[in-house]
């Protein structure tokens, strides 16, 4: 994805999941797993997008949300964290910012995408207020290339003095700042960075592929390789305590919705097979690049689109 999509955008996607599932099953089970807020206040022009789960926190974080205070951070589960996000988001950090997760066991903590770069200290501060030492980061774990996702490794890693891992294939893009490869130069160009925006080079200490595993402290994320919104893109899953939570970069959304761009590293059949892989996946959380975050019945929102391509067809795009 990447940063201007524009306030247009940000409301209608929310009503559109609404119209598109209703009366249909999912739009039970998303009535049972929680409800839609929109916030007030200095965030009003861009809902507050989450589907809460009883695992959300405390009463408090729900009325700072409505009341348009958003706390520095939010905590989704005991072990993970909601640290940066954007327009599409919980305006926790720049507007360009995708989601960033933190996952922690207290004794290490990786983080799940790193932003687009710019006013990066916003992060550093979620980070601290969500109580997270600086010592226990060791890693951050990318999904894809793009600059909304991965402009702000090379802060990142000067700051925690952590280990990149990225999607095989892509270390030579980030450690050249290839903006061709990252298909930054078009996007750019159609006005969705800024024009004075580049990325920055970034060493990457490992290229994970399909199967594997990494390793936080007592958590495991398993890589999946699922492509089709970029060439080279990776969604992680994290089970533990008989939870699955699926962090899907921009792989799927809420309503079963996908981001389709007019780029060559687009592909519509292989987003088709990459998000086939979850079918029956049981995921109880749909942790997101942007957008709404369910933190139960995750599963049925991938069937969504499942269903979709089951019938030939594609799935809604998110961005129109």
């Amino acid at each position: 994805m990447a940063v201007n999509h524009g306030i247009r955008s940000s409301w209608n996607i929310q009503s559109r999941i609404r119209r598109d599932i209703k009366g249909t099953k999912l739009a039970k089970d998303i009535a049972d797993s929680g409800i839609f807020i929109r916030s007030t206040g200095p965030y009003s022009h861009c809902p507050i997008r989450v589907i809460l789960g009883r695992s959300f926190g405390s009463s408090q974080d729900l009325r700072n949300i409505t009341e348009g205070k958003v706390r520095a951070d939010l905590k989704l589960t005991e072990h993970i964290h909601l640290v940066g996000g954007g327009l599409m988001g919980f305006g926790l950090s720049h507007e360009g910012d995708c989601h960033i997760y933190a996952i922690t066991d207290g004794i290490e903590t990786a983080i799940i995408d790193a932003g687009v770069g710019i006013d990066p200290e916003h992060i550093v501060s979620n980070i601290e207020n969500a109580g997270i030492r600086a010592n226990t980061i060791k890693y951050l774990v990318l999904t894809h290339c793009h600059g909304d996702h991965a402009g702000g490794a090379s802060f990142l890693r000067e700051i925690y003095q952590l280990e990149v891992i990225a999607p095989a294939g892509t270390r030579l893009w980030l450690e050249t700042a290839d903006e061709d490869a990252t298909n930054l130069s078009r996007a750019r160009a159609a006005g969705r960075y800024p024009q004075s925006y580049k990325m920055r080079p970034v060493k990457v200490a490992h290229e994970v592929r399909d199967g594997e595993e990494i390793q936080v402290g007592s958590l495991t994320l398993q890589a999946y390789s699922t492509p089709g919104h970029a060439t080279r893109h990776m969604s992680y899953l994290l089970t533990h305590q008989g939870k699955r939570y699926l962090f899907g970069g921009d792989l799927v959304f809420a309503g079963g919705q996908v981001v389709l761009n007019w780029a060559e590293e687009t592909s519509v059949y292989a987003l088709g097979e990459s998000i086939l892989r979850f079918r029956n996946g049981n995921i109880d959380a749909l942790l997101p690049g942007h957008a709404a975050i369910t933190l139960r019945n995750g599963q049925t929102h991938i069937d969504a689109a499942i269903a979709k391509f089951d019938m030939l067809t594609v799935p809604r795009n998110m961005v129109e």
